[in-house]
């Protein structure tokens, strides 16, 4: 897996942007915008961009919107243009950019984090993209980034940008290494970039894991301990004399409750209901079900029902917990050996099938995750 590390700020370009009104929204659509656009200085030509089978995607510009002069910033927005020579499919959503959150005294950006791209617009043929960067609120800082930039020169130093493709089991990351200071205001028709470059380098990063046979959560648990690898070519340790730091950002996504029954009908039945908010019982949909556990205590057994699907719950009842109530159920899966302890006849290349299959869906996973680790 190809990853992108950020290694030092080195101006070695640049080039002078005046964007005036070409940004500020186009009848003619995202062409329309870019007509008017000077990019890596020069006017922009459609045919310097052809179509190119197999070529990742681009940074084609990155444009600062609505930031005021008196200080008024509700209007305030980062928009990325995205050259996309493949004209595959980049899904509206699960793309981000790379923008650093912290400089030193210098300018040289000294951390990073990921930003979530909202889809805006794209040309029928799929080979031009228009993102809005969701702006957040910084672990660094405590900022978010209109919040940080400097009203006389905003600094956006971006490393790189991942687009995920239709189909794709994981995004694909390009290399941006690139600054753009923007100063002047849109207001005031005065509005200029000068663009950087970054020197990055795209580094082959490994991962692997050991896991344990038992947990102390008990039977169908396991601990695992994963872990990255990778080398840094001699030549940028010979150039910069050391590695200062790594960072990393852990993401991950929980499934939603999985079924698995030992009946094929029943489960074969669900297929056409997953995904499918049903808040109430639903008449037309013939299956459902509740999950009862008993936990035996001093004076008798305490029945929690742990998850109950397009079903009214059971009458309350002394020493009944209930549980949560499924209005969208994600996975049904049939395994004739569902009964056998600690074992359960779904193979992880299953889930993951179901899971490729319907393209990530948001309905696919819980809202949560651990305390330290990002949704996504």
């Amino acid at each position: 897996m190809k990853r992108i590390i950020t290694v030092f700020l080195l101006v070695v370009l640049c080039v002078n942007l005046i964007p005036l009104s070409a940004f500020a929204g186009n009848a003619n659509g995202i062409l329309g915008e870019l007509a008017g656009a000077t990019v890596g200085g020069e006017a922009f030509d459609m045919d310097d961009y052809p179509k190119k089978d197999g070529a990742s995607a681009e940074l084609l510009s990155f444009m600062e919107t609505g930031y005021a002069f008196n200080g008024d910033q509700s209007s305030y927005g980062m928009v990325v243009y995205v050259y996309n020579p493949s004209e595959r499919i980049i899904v509206e959503n699960g793309n981000m950019i790379t923008l650093a959150v912290k400089f030193d005294e210098n300018g040289v950006a000294e951390d990073f984090e990921k930003f979530d791209l909202r889809f805006i617009e794209k040309t029928e043929n799929n080979r031009f993209y228009k993102f809005a960067v969701e702006d957040h609120v910084s672990s660094c800082d405590g900022n978010k980034v209109v919040q940080r930039v400097d009203k006389a020169g905003r600094r956006y130093t971006v490393s790189e940008m991942e687009m995920k493709y239709l189909g794709s089991v994981l995004p694909t990351a390009s290399l941006v290494g690139k600054s753009f200071v923007f100063t002047g205001f849109e207001e005031n028709e005065n509005l200029s970039v000068k663009t950087n470059l970054v020197e990055t380098v795209e580094l082959d990063v490994n991962s692997t894991y050991w896991r344990s046979q038992t947990s102390s959560l008990g039977v169908g648990h396991q601990n695992q301990l994963t872990s990255v690898y990778f080398s840094v070519p001699n030549e940028l340790i010979e150039k910069y004399g050391y590695l200062q730091a790594i960072t990393a950002h852990w993401n991950e996504q929980k499934t939603s409750p999985v079924l698995v029954v030992d009946n094929y009908d029943f489960s074969n039945g669900l297929q056409s209901w997953l995904g499918i908010d049903i808040p109430e019982e639903n008449e037309n949909c013939i299956y459902s079900f509740y999950d009862i556990q008993e936990i035996p205590t001093a004076t008798s057994p305490v029945k929690t029902y742990r998850y109950i699907f397009n079903k009214e719950k059971p009458r309350t009842v002394q020493n009944i917990h209930w549980g949560q109530n499924l209005t969208s159920l994600g996975y049904a899966f049939y395994a004739s050996d569902v009964n056998t302890i600690g074992a359960v006849g779904v193979s992880s290349s299953d889930l993951a099938a179901h899971i490729q299959k319907n393209n990530y869906a948001d309905w696919l996973f819980e809202d949560s995750v651990d305390s330290g680790r990002i949704r996504g």
